[in-house]
């Protein structure tokens, strides 16, 4: 199958690529830098017309590109709307001719505060300008496929982690924590909370199991909506301690003292399970330690 990714230059996109290659599919990318070994490429913008131009000649399409730093956004609300929810937008018009099946990538953070696994019909209720830009986003996805007949599929990622990743502000808890320990800091944990810790491999190959089953007919009545994460929650407290064991840190962790406000974020990932057979793999303790050995190789 030919694929493009949007953003296949950032942490995620990366990945997606490589799992996409090893199963043998062709892949092409758009994005500002330059091309990745192995694939086809258009140095463009996602915004541009040579990037609706390039999603008209896919079979299917993972759209990665945008911004992702909660804090950041507050701050520039108008430019993460636009990327992020314009940029889709502008991709799915590209799509829309062909009928392409465009998968997009949102976000954990499109649902309301919750302190029970997240379903994908749980309420919606953004609480940051990045999670509201995906949520448009997500609106897009599903005129186009109701109403226009593009064939669109939303995986909503939540705390993905892995090799590549930089810590932004609060987003990237895992690199952040990684980082910390390194130089022998504290590492503060500022509220208690249990977080969906998803290491970037299981994420790439649940992408491509949903490239590898579409929606179902030429022309699908709605959008899919899957969870990829791991159904299980593990306290940000007990991160801290398990990134201060593995690797070997003099770190002290600094206990919350409050609740987080936005309650918990763990996955159901039952549907995956059952329409795509998706099984996370990766333990939490067993990614730590990979990403460990790989930064120490």
């Amino acid at each position: 199958m030919r694929v493009l990714l949007t953003g296949a230059s950032g942490f995620i996109g990366r990945h997606v690529v490589a799992e996409l290659l090893g199963a043998g599919h062709l892949v092409a990318t758009v994005h500002r830098g330059p091309a990745l070994a192995g694939v086809e490429h258009t140095r463009a913008d996602v915004l541009s017309k040579e990037a609706q131009a390039a999603a008209r000649g896919a079979e299917a399409i993972v759209h990665l590109a945008g911004q992702g730093n909660v804090q950041d956004s507050f701050r520039r609300p108008a430019d993460y709307n636009l990327l992020n929810a314009v940029g889709t937008l502008n991709i799915l018009e590209g799509a829309r001719d062909a009928g392409t099946h465009v998968v997009l990538a949102s976000t954990q953070r499109v649902y309301a505060p919750s302190s029970t696994p997240l379903r994908e019909d749980a309420p919606l209720r953004p609480t940051d300008p990045y999670g509201t830009s995906k949520h448009v986003a997500e609106h897009w996805c599903e005129m186009y496929a109701a109403q226009l007949g593009t064939p669109t599929t939303i995986v909503r990622l939540f705390s993905v982690y892995g090799m590549g990743q930089v810590g932004q502000e609060s987003s990237g808890v895992v690199s952040i924590f990684l980082g910390r320990a390194r130089r022998g800091e504290p590492l503060q944990v500022h509220a208690r909370q249990r977080r969906d810790l998803t290491e970037v491999g299981d994420v790439a190959r649940g992408i491509r199991m949903v490239v590898e089953q579409p929606p179902a007919g030429s022309r699908a009545p709605a959008a899919r909506v899957y969870n990829l994460a791991t159904g299980v929650g593990t306290d940000v407290d007990e991160l801290a301690r398990l990134v201060v064991r593995i690797a070997r840190s003099t770190s002290v962790v600094v206990p919350p003292i409050r609740d987080a406000p936005e309650g918990d974020r763990v996955a159901d990932i039952s549907r995956a399970r059952i329409e795509l057979g998706y099984r996370p793999e990766i333990s939490v303790e067993a990614g730590l330690r990979r990403l460990v050995e790989q930064r120490n190789g």
